[in-house]
């Protein structure tokens, strides 16, 4: 208590000399060592270590942000005219995704051998994202355009960015044109 006393003594303001509480106040601070330091010191160069080892060790999936996008256009659920119905409209299919700011236009095709597609995603940066349909990761090209086949459709698609990721909504798939009801008149 002497050395804090003597520390403050005649630097102190007229106020503080006069104010009780404020004397009361500013030898606590004197007491636990404050007065006249630096109000942010500089960390433990230790504890900054472990600080950067810690954010290092974290996943990059922890840190993704998950959206799920919503279906704004499939071609299989328009109605066709009277014309044009039969298992030609089955073999194609095109759907619209959008998930603010990204939209993901997907065609599709029906071949003897599987299906064909091609995506295209916009509103991503085109050399930081995918597109992952089930297992396969698909890389975009400058335009933001992918291909791909496969046996059978995907089951799950994603857009994936360096700060977040865009579901699809999973769709069903036929591959037969539905049956025509029966006529029994």
């Amino acid at each position: 208590m002497a050395a804090a006393l003597e520390y403050i003594e005649g630097r102190e303001p007229d106020h503080v000399r006069t104010c009780p509480e404020c004397r009361e106040d500013l030898m606590m601070l004197v007491r636990f060592r404050v007065a006249g330091k630096l109000v942010l010191p500089e960390p433990p160069s230790a504890w900054v270590d472990l600080a950067h080892q810690i954010a290092a060790h974290q996943s990059v999936a922890a840190s993704l942000r998950t959206a799920l996008a919503r279906l704004v256009f499939d071609s299989w659920a328009l109605p066709e005219p009277v014309g044009v119905r039969g298992g030609a409209a089955i073999e194609q299919r095109r759907v619209r995704f959008e998930s603010s700011p990204v939209t993901v236009d997907l065609r599709a095709e029906h071949l003897k051998s599987g299906w064909a597609f091609v995506a295209q995603v916009t509103g991503v940066e085109h050399g930081q994202a995918r597109l992952n349909a089930d297992r396969k990761v698909l890389a975009l090209d400058e335009h933001g355009i992918c291909q791909w086949s496969d046996p059978k459709p995907p089951k799950k698609l994603t857009v994936v960015t360096s700060t977040h990721s865009v579901e699809l909504p999973e769709l069903t798939w036929r591959t037969k044109p539905p049956r025509k009801p029966r006529d029994d008149s």
